[in-house]
């Protein structure tokens, strides 16, 4: 019997696959398999189609079963084959993500990506993408499409998936006997999911929206602006405080001084107690501002999307050995977007549909909704471009993803005289149309195909405005630019159509090569120019060529608030971005992010969630604004079923435990954990001189501030930034004078980030040596850095390199250049190198835990850093709550002499433990 069957299918529904979840996804009356793609061992690849009869060969397999993101085919295996052709459950733990394999060894987990990274010999093909999808997805007609020449292309392309599979996973390190486990024990919690009280998440989103209208109103009223977002509020602000709050707001960066009102500035703002300092009125200011941009009403609308229809719970909610890149799209309804159908308005793109990206590469619609009215601005180009978006919005610039928000701040305090620069739009050739009403095709909103239970159809009463864009007002404007200021003269009379030239993979035609240099004698040539491009191909990743050639710069020349307007939001897989209206933008965030939610919860949260269903007023019974109590129902959003509970348990200062721990010199810290003493009050004692019984509140606070701050190497700045999260804050000098005492009293810390930076960089210039710091031990082999974790683990900085500012390497998670000939690089310091083994050993040590609690069957639901969430039968809850303690207190046999401490409680909903 073969070993190892590597696996791959190609799928057709009508469901959401991830705003619903892939769970949901496979249990879709609709799913239905198109190709299965498959090979043993080194076996040559075939395709099993659904006319033919199962393999019997796969069907007997009792092997390892190897998929990238293996969690679809082990579903789609568990939900259609098996009770659709009567084949044989698999069981969970023969599957082998190989895209944990690649995070595993600290590469990009996409297919696309780590091909290259890891320098495998086959590739993921991108030819043929755009024909692929459209056998997946039904057309406009609600049918799917039966084309042979089409399948042929799919099941090659699906077996060239396989291939390039296979060769990346044989070329990297195998994942352990332990990290498989955890990934199964990973796999379990994702399947059993945790219950969302969908309700209380709409209600949630309601209430916010109301709010936001109220916070508007009352900022004009105090202001005169015309929106929160107006970036004159900063010098509003800045107007009418005292000294010491314009100090808090200037922020100093590379030796520039600019004055920021942004959330750090803001959260210090609202700490100040004096009136003479932040009058009320401009208190209340600040603080509409930090309403509006609260994030709560976002990941109340994501829980909502990702609940199931019949028990409202969020499964697959975590990424085994590593976490996804996010962001969002706020767009108007018409925004014409790129798709491999030609321009087409952001709310008709059906899911499984392509779309451009900033790669050049046609990438997958997973999730299409509509989220209601906000306020909304109208950016303009000198190119043409244009487009209606919320301030969170990011467009792609010289200087990365940049949000409309910071343009338009940029814009107001930037001086050319002073040579303060601009930023540059990536922007494509566009004709200048704005959305349905200016020409597109409008028959193709009709079907709207969201599948999602959040998304709204064209005839919906809340989205009627779908195919009707407000003209900008006259006032208020929030900017405009000088008349002549820009060297980008007319606009780009060129429609946008990449699909030939990106779908075959060839260079452009004779044609389209004339076309392109037309489009970059439009835009213009100046020096600076070109030297800014150079800047933006750095942005653009592993980019199609073709595609890097006709993507120029462009300056904005307006931008307008327009009020509120219906906004629409997409996520794309691969490449998070799309191309609509000339611009670059990013797609939409996506995922439950609990690690995310404030630990603020609020004190009856079955209270606060009777009012808000029925819509009562929540404010000032449950907090002072709307925004508070929203953050504040968060956690309290996730509870159990019927008949049980949640126990929540966390480890008490486990990184401060750790650290000392792994440096093999931190006994007088490790004593104080033994001991049961406070450790914020013993390291205060220790700095300041004094019994620990003479610590005052105030002196506890620094110690707490200097422990959480000054572990990982951190120096003033990093206690700064950790004291005003607890509303310290103090001159330099004294600041600095603290860090001092901390490293004083702490006398293994220095010392063990030195031993950690001797190791590191002796072992890259010495390979096959072993050079231990602490507990730890780094060593070089090939063209990696490996580094062994006490648990047995090894992790590794791929591709390390000694340079002239010292150790780099290359960072997985940064996209490569078009022209690149390797991945961007990262600076490796101790205090980096620190945090990434200390980190590391406490999720081992999560790891451990999630394995025993496992194999006793208590059912974990939720993991959050250092904080272990199971649900149980009410009546097993004491029982089950001990053992869960007694799991997470005894360390593994490798941490022998580390001291652990876990706190918690048994709750109803989900809370602060």
């Amino acid at each position: 019997m073969a070993n190892i069957l590597w696996l791959d299918f190609e799928t057709r529904s009508r469901c959401d696959l991830k705003a619903r979840g892939v769970y949901n996804y496979m249990q879709d009356p609709s799913t239905a398999v198109l190709c299965m793609s498959y090979a043993f061992d080194d076996e040559d690849v075939v395709t099993w189609t659904p006319d033919r009869p199962f393999p019997a060969r796969v069907a007997a397999h009792r092997g390892q079963i190897r998929a990238h993101n293996a969690a679809f085919e082990r579903l789609l295996f568990w939900y259609v084959i098996c009770p659709d052709f009567d084949v044989p459950e698999p069981a969970l733990e023969q599957f082998y993500c190989t895209a944990t394999q690649a995070r595993a060894n600290c590469a990009p987990g996409s297919l696309e990506d780590v091909g290259r990274f890891a320098g495998a010999s086959m590739k993921k093909d991108h030819r043929g993408a755009a024909l692929i999808r459209a056998l997946s997805m039904p057309q406009a007609d609600g049918k799917f499409r039966e084309d042979a020449a089409l399948m042929a292309e799919m099941i090659q392309y699906c077996e060239q998936d396989v291939k390039a599979m296979r060769a990346f996973s044989k070329g990297m390190r195998e994942l352990t006997i332990d990290e498989l486990a955890d990934y199964h024990v990973n796999e379990r919690i994702n399947d059993r999911g945790v219950r969302l009280d969908v309700p209380l998440a709409r209600a949630a989103v309601a209430y916010a929206a109301a709010e936001l209208e109220e916070i508007e109103t009352r900022f004009r009223e105090l202001t005169g602006l015309p929106s929160v977002r107006s970036p004159r509020m900063r010098e509003w602000v800045w107007a009418r405080v005292g000294p010491q709050a314009r100090a808090l707001m200037v922020l100093h960066k590379d030796g520039v001084s600019k004055v920021s009102i942004d959330k750090t500035v803001r959260g210090d703002l609202l700490a100040m107690e004096s009136d003479d300092e932040i009058p009320p009125e401009v208190r209340e200011v600040v603080q509409c501002a930090d309403d509006l941009w609260a994030s709560s009403v976002a990941k109340f609308e994501r829980a909502a999307a990702l609940g199931d229809d019949q028990d409202g719970r969020v499964r697959g909610a975590f990424v085994f050995a590593g976490g996804a890149a996010t962001g969002r799209a706020c767009v108007a309804a018409s925004t014409l977007v790129q798709s491999e159908y030609g321009q087409r308005p952001i709310s008709a793109l059906a899911v499984g549909e392509k779309v451009l990206t900033h790669t050049g590469k046609f990438c997958k619609v997973s999730r299409v909704i509509y989220k209601g009215r906000q306020t909304m601005y109208r950016l303009k180009t000198a190119s043409s471009g244009w487009v209606d978006c919320t301030a969170e919005h990011a467009i792609l610039t010289n200087k990365g993803w940049t949000r409309v928000e910071e343009l338009i701040r940029n814009q107001e305090r930037r001086n050319p005289q002073q040579g303060d620069d601009a930023v540059y739009l990536a922007a494509v050739a566009y004709d200048g149309r704005g959305g349905a009403a200016d020409g597109a095709n409008t028959r193709n909103c009709l079907g709207n195909r969201a599948g999602d239970g959040g998304a709204k159809t064209a005839t919906h009463p809340e989205s009627g405005e779908l195919f009707e864009i407000e003209d900008g007002r006259e006032e208020p404007y929030v900017w405009r630019a000088p008349s002549g200021r820009s060297d980008l003269e007319g606009g780009l009379p060129v429609s946008l159509d990449w699909r030939q030239h990106i779908r075959a993979g060839a260079p452009p035609s004779a044609d389209e090569s004339t076309w392109t240099g037309n489009v970059a004698e439009g835009l213009g040539n100046p020096s600076y120019r070109q030297r800014q491009n150079q800047q933006l191909i750095g942005q653009l990743g592993d980019c199609d060529p073709a595609w890097a050639s006709v993507v120029t710069l462009t300056e904005d020349t307006e931008i307008v608030c327009l009020g509120e307007k219906g906004v629409w939001d997409i996520s794309v897989e691969g490449d998070a971005s799309y191309v609509a209206q000339g611009l670059i933008h990013h797609n939409s965030s996506f995922g439950l992010q609990v690690h995310n939610f404030p630990r603020k919860c609020a004190k009856d949260p079955e209270l606060v969630r009777e009012a808000m269903v029925r819509r009562h007023a929540i404010v000032p019974a449950f907090g002072k604004r709307v925004t508070d109590v929203l953050k504040s129902m968060l956690r309290p959003a996730l509870l159990p079923a019927a008949d049980k509970t949640l126990v929540v348990y966390d480890w008490s200062s486990i990184e401060a435990r750790v650290t000392p721990w792994l440096s093999l010199r931190g006994e007088e810290t490790l004593d104080v954990f033994r001991e049961g003493r406070d450790i914020y009050v013993a390291v205060a004692a220790r700095m300041f001189g004094i019994a620990e019984a003479a610590v005052s509140d105030e002196q506890r606070q620094l110690g707490k501030v200097a422990v959480l701050a000054c572990g990982f190497g951190g120096g003033v700045g990093a206690f700064a930034a950790m004291g005003r999260a607890y509303g310290i804050a103090m001159p330099e000098p004294e600041a600095r004078r603290t860090v001092d005492l901390w490293r004083k009293a702490n006398p293994w810390a220095v010392p063990f980030w030195s031993d950690l930076e001797y190791a590191y960089i002796s072992a890259i210039r010495r390979p096959g040596e072993v050079f231990p710091a602490g507990r730890v031990q780094y060593m070089m082999q090939g063209e990696h850095l490996w580094y062994a974790l006490p648990s047995g683990r090894v992790l590794c900085y791929p591709y390390a390199r000694i340079e002239e500012d010292g150790a780099t390497y290359a960072k997985a998670a940064w996209k490569p250049a078009a022209d690149a000939k390797e991945w961007p690089r990262a600076r490796l310091w101790k205090g980096l190198a620190c945090e990434n083994v200390v980190q590391a050993t406490a999720a081992d040590i999560l790891r451990h835990a999630l394995r025993r609690l496992d194999a006793a069957g208590i059912p974990v639901v939720l993991h959050i850093h250092d904080e272990i969430v199971a649900e149980v039968d009410a009546a097993d809850a004491e029982a089950l709550a001990a053992r869960m303690k007694a799991v997470m207190v005894d360390p593994p046999g490798w941490a022998a002499g580390l001291p652990l401490a876990a706190s918690g409680k048994i709750m109803a909903r989900y809370g602060k433990g």
